[in-house]
């Protein structure tokens, strides 16, 4: 019924992972384990591969480092999908995809259901107060996707894009695109041990996701936004944007392509006159992280 599918930077899957997705799915299941040792294959082509090796309905996409701690999830996940019009579900994700290349959890509003790196801490909701048992999103984190095999007739993993980062941001924009609504659910808990580093790649598939989705963008609930607090939260991103690419090593034509492209698409004369003199700041910034740029990298 359910085809777990992992892309795995080890010849085999862990004996404790396949463990563990025995103990808990709790309906039919095969895992469908891309092994990717030899780093064959992109996040997005490993994905493609295995929802063609794949045999069941219903498909999940799942990160290697997790440990399920919610029994027969496959039933629920199953259940959550049961409606024609249900794309991507996950366990982390949000509702706003802003102009600027960030990430989902730049978002204002953000719904998380996931214990992190052992932190049980940081198995939370937001806001709080939410008390159903999923919640409408556009964005959801790749640590945990899963959707009816019949979004892939309409969608797919875009090999264009290269290496493991950004699928996530991709796929869910195509499913809401194809007018599909995706959601976090609050239903299935599993445990992530590890946390991603945003290296230099992470952000140039960032930019080239953001490019490929910009006369797509923004997207928002205008009736709980007003436009002022998007600006705010565009013209922060565009400022974390800058300073990450000089700390990731990008040369200087690439920060000023993309910061001065972004600046004039949101119309911020803040902005404008805080970038006013950019291959000056560039320069001098570049100096003053030039020693720790492979640490970032």
């Amino acid at each position: 019924m359910v085809s777990v599918i992992i892309c795995s930077k080890h010849e085999k899957l862990s004996e404790s992972v396949r463990q563990n997705i025995d103990l808990t799915i709790g309906v039919p299941y095969e895992i469908v384990c891309i092994n990717n040792s030899r780093r064959e294959y992109s996040i997005f082509s490993a994905y493609n591969k295995g929802i063609a090796q794949s045999k069941y309905p219903f498909l999940c996409f799942v990160h290697e480092d997790v440990i399920f701690q919610t029994e027969n999830w496959g039933k629920r996940i199953v259940s959550q999908l049961d409606n024609s019009t249900t794309g991507l579900i996950g366990v982390a994700g949000s509702n706003t995809v802003f102009n600027v290349p960030s990430s989902w959890s730049s978002s204002p509003e953000k719904y998380i259901h996931i214990i992190q790196s052992g932190k049980h801490s940081a198995h939370v909701r937001f806001p709080i107060a939410h008390n159903n048992d999923k919640q409408e999103v556009i964005l959801l984190d790749g640590v945990f996707l899963c959707a009816n095999r019949n979004l892939f007739s309409k969608i797919a993993f875009d090999e264009n894009l290269k290496g493991f980062h950004g699928y996530d941001l991709d796929i869910c924009l195509q499913s809401a695109s194809a007018g599909f609504q995706n959601y976090v659910v609050f239903d299935v808990l599993l445990e992530h041990y590890s946390k991603g580093f945003r290296n230099k790649s992470f952000f140039e598939n960032l930019i080239k996701i953001y490019r490929k989705w910009d006369k797509y963008l923004p997207v928002y609930d205008k009736s709980r936004y007003a436009t002022v607090d998007i600006l705010n939260s565009e013209e922060k991103a565009i400022d974390y944007l800058f300073i990450k690419m000089i700390k990731r090593g990008f040369v200087a034509a690439e920060i000023k392509s993309a910061i001065t492209f972004y600046i004039e698409k949101i119309k911020s004369e803040k902005l404008q006159q805080k970038y006013r003199h950019i291959s000056r700041k560039i320069f001098l910034l570049q100096l003053v992280y030039k020693p720790f740029t492979r640490l970032y990298r």
